[in-house]
């Protein structure tokens, strides 16, 4: 048995890292898209103090993407070939970071190595059902959306360390601090960023009364001042000149007019609801998730552990409060959208698929620790279903993986086509003469098709104005493919 779980967890694990490798193939052939070049030539235009200013007064606080997006800007268009990697590189290392505390709480054996494989298959699970594949392949949808959360979990994860070890006042004192600028930071990225972390301050004060005695005062100094910094970087973006500027706009593009309270607070329910128990592609991954959670603690208790799981205390509350508590994070993804926009935007449920994730982990672990100190586990390998029902799982486990390097594959030729024909387009257009009327071929495949984003056409639009003035050139006309 040992020898098995060990094969099988290697097998999977070489599968996700496939998979995960495809994704990062694939994201070699981003390039520059839609937002993408006025951001680029605002940041070499303006610089990076300037354009936060501008942007402030004419479109949105949100001061630390635009700083990301600005200071960026002079290794644009590098950046976008290995920026999906890093980002799935970011997600690994934040995860680990987050659940190996977690594990030593729990006392899982060998907590460094569970931890690695668990956060190699929330990765996999993250990158493979995120909610808008904008969210790999642009670069304008990854800064504010993706990156926040990826650093969010990260310092949580290094919060949890930090209560570890025993504290003085002045170190409790130091870290609020640090947490308060860290909030602040993390606030200027999206308005979707400030309401899920006032929401989860918010839950993190009813968390106070069950908190350790050794963590009570640095955590209730933590929690109030990050409470109160969120509510600053909240009041700081909703009256920043600019918002008026860009919701108007919104209203035009979309003929949006805002909802009442009573019918906001009942469409994010309603979405909130189908998006936990009625979005098949998310299902599919969480189903995934927990079995791989359920059967991977199973196994590994049965090879590395001498005694049985630790029992949380009052595992029905815990699993209440999680469903609660991820009800509640995801309705502040929600709430924002629907307010501003009369919809929700599906690049900006990043964080709404983490909490997703996190409460299938909770309830796997609680199912799996049940199983395993109630030995249902043990009376399972009597029966004669016990070796297909566990091959049946293992298979499909693999399946998922699977699919995703089959279809990513297929998808190699296109990306590459694309890459390929950007290029082109990018020697002719930045070695051309400064204001010069220049003609580009079309694109045999554009990403930004595949990705529902606009793209440079002989139709005056905003994206031909951003290029053009990225580029320096008077105009931009694309040579349309003749079609037989």
């Amino acid at each position: 048995m040992p020898r098995i779980v060990r094969y099988v967890t290697l097998i999977i694990g070489v599968l996700i890292l496939t998979a995960l490798g495809t994704y990062a193939v694939l994201g070699s052939f981003s390039r520059i898209i839609a937002d993408d070049y006025c951001t680029a030539y605002q940041g070499l235009e303006y610089g990076v103090v300037d354009g936060i200013v501008r942007q402030y007064h004419e479109w949105s606080g949100a001061y630390s993407t635009f700083f990301m997006k600005y200071a960026l800007a002079p290794l644009q268009p590098s950046i976008h070939p290995i920026l999906p990697t890093l980002l799935i590189v970011g997600w690994f290392v934040a995860l680990f970071v987050f659940f190996s505390p977690l594990a030593e709480r729990v006392r899982l054996p060998h907590p460094q190595k569970g931890s690695a494989f668990l956060a190699l298959i929330m990765t996999f699970v993250l990158v493979n059902s995120v909610p808008s594949l904008q969210n790999i392949y642009w670069y304008g949808a990854t800064i504010p959306y993706v990156l926040p959360v990826i650093l969010l979990v990260m310092y949580v994860g290094a919060l949890l360390r930090y209560f570890r070890h025993p504290r003085t006042p002045q170190e409790d004192i130091i870290m609020a601090a640090v947490h308060a600028a860290i909030v602040l930071a993390l606030c200027g990225f999206t308005e979707v960023s400030i309401t899920f972390i006032v929401t989860l301050h918010g839950l993190g004060l009813l968390l106070i009364p069950v908190v350790p005695r050794t963590w009570r005062r640095g955590y209730i100094m933590i929690v109030g001042v990050g409470l109160v910094a969120g509510l600053i970087g909240l009041i700081f973006a909703v009256t920043a000149p600019g918002i008026a500027i860009r919701q108007e706009r919104v209203n035009e593009v979309f003929d949006y007019q805002r909802v009442s309270l009573p019918r906001l607070a009942y469409t994010s329910l309603v979405f909130t609801g189908l998006f936990l128990i009625a979005e098949t592609f998310g299902l599919a991954h969480m189903l995934f998730l927990f079995l791989t959670v359920f059967v991977g603690l199973i196994a590994y208790y049965g090879v590395y552990a001498t005694d049985k799981p630790y029992a949380l205390p009052k595992p029905t509350y815990i699993a209440l409060f999680t469903l609660g508590s991820g009800i509640l994070l995801i309705m502040s993804v929600v709430v924002p959208n629907i307010y501003a926009l009369g919809f929700v935007a599906s690049r900006t449920l990043v964080s709404a698929r983490l909490v997703q994730m996190l409460m299938i982990v909770v309830w796997a672990y609680l199912t799996a620790s049940a199983a395993i100190r109630r030995n249902w586990v043990v009376r399972l390998q009597r029966s004669p279903m016990f070796k297909p029902t566990l091959w049946s799982i293992i298979g499909m486990m693999a399946f998922l993986p699977l699919q995703t390097i089959g279809s990513n594959l297929i998808r190699y030729p296109e990306f590459e086509t694309y890459a390929r024909g950007w290029d082109a387009r990018h020697e002719i257009l930045s070695s051309a003469d400064e204001g010069a009327t220049i003609r580009i071929p079309d694109l045999e495949y554009d990403i930004a098709d595949y990705l529902l984003l606009e793209t440079i056409t002989n139709d005056p639009n905003w994206v031909n104005n951003c290029a053009t003035n990225f580029y320096q050139l008077e105009a931009i006309v694309v040579e349309e493919i003749a079609t037989p």
